[in-house]
C-alpha cells in the first residue's frame, strides 16, 4: 500500500513548543494484496495400491483502499488502526476483502520503532465456473519492528 497523509498536527494534549509532542495523524492508503492459494493432498488406500494425489493452486490480486489513524499518547508512543477493503469483483480479484489492524507503536529512538497488534483479514471469492471458492479469515496478534530512514 501506498499513502497519502492528509492530516499531522499537534495532538490537543500535547504543547506544540515541545520538539516531538504527540501528534494525531490521518493517512488514505491505496494499493494491491496478492494471494497464493495451494493445496497438496495425497490419498492411499491401505493394502489396495490405490490413491490419488491432487495439488492444486491459485493466485491473485485484489484493488484495495484504506485508511490508517495515529495518536500518539506519548513523545514515544502512539496507537494507530488501519483498515482496508477491497477486491470489488474486478476481473479474476476477491468479491470482497477486508482488514483492521488495530496497534501500539514505541518509537524510543529516531530509526527503530516497535509494534504490538491484532489483525483480522477476510476475503470471498467465488468462481462457480471453475468450481474454485475461496473464503478466508484469518485473526491474532502481530509484532513488528519498524526501521525507518
Amino acid at each position: 500500500k501506498l499513502g497519502f497523509r492528509v492530516l499531522d498536527r499537534v495532538a490537543p494534549w500535547g504543547d506544540a513548543s515541545v520538539p516531538g509532542a504527540p501528534r494525531l495523524r490521518f493517512d488514505l492508503l491505496a494499493g494491491a494484496r496478492y494471494w497464493y492459494n495451494s493445496a497438496d493432498v495425497e490419498l492411499n488406500v491401505p493394502g489396495t495400491g490405490l490413491g490419488r494425489h491432487v495439488d492444486e493452486s491459485r493466485d491473485w490480486a485484489d484493488a484495495i483502499v484504506g485508511a490508517r489513524v495515529g495518536v500518539g499518547i506519548t513523545r514515544t508512543v502512539n496507537v494507530s488502526v488501519i483498515g482496508d477493503v477491497g477486491g470489488f469483483d474486478i476481473a479474476s480479484s476477491s468479491e470482497l476483502t477486508w482488514m483492521v489492524m488495530p496497534s501500539i507503536n514505541w518509537r524510543p529512538w529516531d530509526r527503530v520503532s516497535f509494534h504490538v497488534g491484532y489483525k483480522h483479514l477476510e476475503a470471498e471469492r467465488e468462481r462457480p465456473s471453475t468450481n474454485n471458492d475461496f473464503d478466508y479469515t484469518m485473526s491474532g496478534p502481530v509484532l513488528g519492528v519498524g526501521f525507518h530512514f
